[in-house]
């Protein structure tokens, strides 16, 4: 999260955390406390601090927190609920577990 949309939510800052970026090298992080909703559900986690970026990023861990799958279909990505609705209208049809297999080779 941009640091500086982080100050005014007054998110507590947590600590710093170390990470590893893609291209191999590590960075310290500044992190604070905050809470994420998703329909009624409601988390609560460690939000890394970014100082030079504008946009918010979920991350696998914000997914797995509320027990959520990524679908990518096509051009657009939809978080899928556990009774396979769609968060996101994205799609057109219904998600179900039948047509989200693999075909068999």
């Amino acid at each position: 999260m941009p640091i500086l949309k982080a100050f005014p939510l007054g998110l507590p800052l947590y600590g710093t955390t170390t990470v590893i970026l893609a291209d191999g090298t590590t960075a310290n992080k500044l992190t604070a406390l905050g809470k994420a909703h998703l329909g009624v559900e409601t988390n609560f986690g460690v939000i890394i601090l970014e100082p030079n970026s504008s946009d918010v990023l979920i991350g696998i861990d914000f997914l797995r927190r509320f027990e959520k799958v990524l679908l990518l279909h096509t051009h657009k990505p939809a978080v899928i609920l556990e009774d396979c609705k769609v968060v996101d209208a994205a799609l057109s049809r219904k998600v179900t577990k039948e047509n989200t297999q693999l075909p068999q080779t």
